[in-house]
């Protein structure tokens, strides 16, 4: 048994994975980083930023429930994301503000899907409830529980 395949064995991968980490090795003097989820499309999640997730979750909030109006939906959410929360974070971005260090332009969509609205809003701890208007009668006064009660039980007197 090779050196190659014992290693190979014990990270439980090919010997050609590990005769590409010796290669590495000996040309750079380090081995490679891991490169796993960190896909050039993975990048920093928008709403890192705390003043940029305050406003989300504070507009998510305000517009919720509100009375005899609609509830909040994902649409809304995109409307928000476009016209008034990606403007004003690409602003403070391009103009340097301290906070913003860990955003860069690429970072900040100008524009999302309903369903990355949707997710953003489940990942700030929202959640989809249905709304239920239903009230619970309770029916052991309704006419036909009477009737039945009446003809069924006999009271003692």
């Amino acid at each position: 048994m090779t050196a190659y395949k014992e290693v190979a064995n014990y990270f439980d991968t090919s010997e050609r994975s590990v005769q590409t980490w010796v290669r590495e090795f000996e040309e750079n003097g380090e081995l490679a980083a891991d490169s796993r989820g960190r896909h050039s499309k993975i990048g920093v999640w928008p709403l890192a930023d705390p003043v940029a997730r305050e406003q989300w979750e504070l507009y998510a909030r305000t517009n919720s429930q509100p009375k005899g109006k609609q509830n909040l939906t994902a649409v809304k959410m995109v409307k928000y994301w476009q016209e008034t929360l990606s403007p004003s974070l690409r602003k403070r971005i391009a103009d340097g503000d301290d906070v913003c260090q860990i955003l860069s332009l690429t970072d900040v969509p100008q524009q999302i899907s309903t369903s990355t609205a949707r997710n953003w809003l489940l990942k700030t701890g929202f959640t989809y409830d249905r709304n239920q208007k239903g009230e619970y009668v309770d029916g052991h006064e309704r006419w036909d529980v009477v009737r039945d009660r009446k003809k069924y039980l006999v009271f003692k007197k």
